[in-house]
């Protein structure tokens, strides 16, 4: 039975809410901009600490936080619909995810390809203009990743690359949801074929090139962290109690929140299972802050909540921003790293968030045409 304390019907069409998640949102996005800080400072030749173990990881775990975060709250929507309506609209679906995701994404590729790169302010070293042609239509054609799995980079456009994931797990997820009735082993069957195919292209990695560019293209498209955040919404929409229990238990709570700080601020790599075990952990954590009353830590404030709603805009911006922060002080003679650090977050949050208010909420409301 679904939980009515997260399920309201408003309007006739579904809303569902959780508390907590737009604050780790954000969380996610500012373990994303200090990784970025660090590196736009290492290409512009002021000191940094990019290759610090912890900086190196930061924007790794926090896209795996938005992945599994992602496939938490698609699972959940998708399966009250289905419970609610007996089906799963799909053209509904795509439609909504095409007005939240794509006015944003494309307006920074316009930007990447035919703005920015006839601004001097806005040159960065290293980066031309070579493969034109063939990074704009992977970059349209929603594939960021894959042209990034190839060495393909592109400037300002760069974190694109884990949208293009999403997308592609979106395009993917609903069908599988709406033809196999067993979810549980469904996901579970998807998170071992994900890591089953991995493993040939790296033991097949040095056969031959075509076998690398297939690891680095599968290693970019990790479905598997979003079908283990998939599955949480399981256990919790299908009321699993001893799993429930379990996960809920203050105890492990603990335990998780210390051994992911730790980890995190240790910079510790964990091998091969790396992003996998960070996933089982950002899970667990997610669960808890959405469904747990009795939750070890709560992020129930209002400026983190809001700041969550403009992630996608802080996710999108901040390279642009990051850029221009350091440009600016460089002009005045300033190498200041906390000047650095507090203009780079100031430029990110005003433009991310009138551009939520301006632009991306004109598409946003017209979602609930499509319910």
């Amino acid at each position: 039975m679904i939980n009515k304390l997260h399920l309201n019907l408003v309007n006739k069409h579904m809303k569902v809410f959780f508390p907590n998640l737009n604050s780790l949102r954000f969380l996610a996005a500012l373990l994303v901009i200090v990784h970025h800080i660090e590196q736009y400072k290492e290409i512009l030749g002021l000191p940094n600490v990019f290759h610090n173990h912890t900086i190196q990881l930061m924007s790794k775990i926090g896209v795996t936080l938005f992945f599994v975060l992602s496939g938490f709250l698609i699972t959940y929507l998708l399966l009250v619909e289905q419970k609610e309506h007996g089906n799963i609209k799909i053209k509904p679906f795509y439609i909504r995810r095409i007005l939240r995701i794509w006015p944003l994404y494309y307006l920074i590729i316009l930007l990447a390809f035919f703005v920015f790169p006839h601004i001097e302010l806005m040159h960065l070293p290293g980066h031309d203009g070579s493969h034109f042609l063939i990074k704009l239509i992977f970059f349209v054609l929603m594939m960021p990743n894959v042209i990034h799995a190839m060495g393909a980079g592109l400037a300002y456009g760069t974190q694109t690359w884990s949208i293009g994931a999403e997308e592609q797990f979106y395009l993917i997820w609903p069908w599988l949801l709406k033809f196999f009735k067993n979810k549980l082993r469904l996901i579970i069957g998807v998170i071992l074929v994900y890591l089953l195919f991995r493993y040939l292209f790296a033991i097949l990695f040095y056969k031959h090139v075509i076998f690398a560019y297939l690891y680095r293209i599968w290693y970019l498209f990790p479905i598997d962290n979003m079908a283990f955040g998939g599955l949480f919404a399981v256990i919790y929409f299908n009321n699993y109690k001893k799993a429930i229990h379990f996960l809920q238990n203050k105890l492990l709570q603990i335990i998780v929140w210390l051994v992911t700080v730790l980890l995190i601020f240790s910079g510790k790599s964990l091998g091969y299972f790396h992003h996998q075990i960070y996933s089982i952990l950002f899970g667990i954590i997610i669960f808890n802050l959405a469904t747990n009353s009795n939750t070890v830590i709560n992020f129930k404030l209002k400026y983190l909540d809001y700041l969550g709603k403009i992630s996608y805009g802080l996710y999108m911006y901040h390279s642009v921003l990051i850029v221009v922060s350091i440009k600016l002080l460089q002009a005045f003679n300033i190498e200041n790293n906390f000047l650095i650090y507090v203009l780079s977050f100031l430029l990110t949050i005003i433009v991310a968030a009138l551009s939520y208010e301006y632009f991306e909420k004109r598409f946003i409301k017209m979602k609930k045409n499509y319910y």
